[in-house]
């Protein structure tokens, strides 16, 4: 979260100037050190790719998604399951659709997740992703429109 807060700001610049490049978006306090905006999100030609190197997955977010932020929330699923969920959004809808992170063992104990899709696996966690039910902001409708996309996109790292 802290990496995502630190980059919106060097995002917003650019999208808004237009002319700066990405590149400019490192840490100049020691030599060859990425920044930390870097190591949570990559501009590509075709959007954004947005890269959990503790949990081991990606996605790719098209470039309607500038200035989007990622906040994370540990979740009770019951049967005293807890699992850590990524919701991606914006600051007006900060939670448009979500990737849940749960160990395998834990998985076992939940009986039903209808709002959940299972969309990847490790040899340690079940990867899960939920859309938003309802549209939470009109002006973002069409973000909402582009998740399932979105989805399409994950992959293991």
């Amino acid at each position: 979260m802290k990496k995502l807060l630190l980059l919106l700001p060097l995002l917003l610049v650019f999208v808004l100037a237009g002319c700066v490049p990405f590149e400019a978006a490192t840490d100049a306090t020691e030599e060859g050190e990425q920044s930390l905006a870097e190591d949570a999100l990559e501009e590509e030609k075709t959007g954004f790719s947005y890269t959990d190197t503790i949990n081991g997955f990606a996605l790719t977010l098209p470039e309607t998604w500038a200035g989007f932020d990622v906040r994370t929330e540990n979740i009770d699923w019951g049967n005293d399951v807890t699992a850590q969920s990524f919701y991606f959004g914006f600051e007006t809808w900060d939670d448009i659709f979500a990737i849940s992170v749960i160990n395998k063992v834990d998985f076992e104990k939940i009986e039903a997740t209808p709002n959940s899709k299972k969309i990847g696996e490790s040899n340690k966690n079940v990867f899960l992703s939920g859309k938003a039910q309802a549209i939470g902001d009109e002006g973002l409708k069409d973000r909402w429109d582009e998740v399932t996309d979105i989805i399409k996109t994950f992959e293991l790292k």
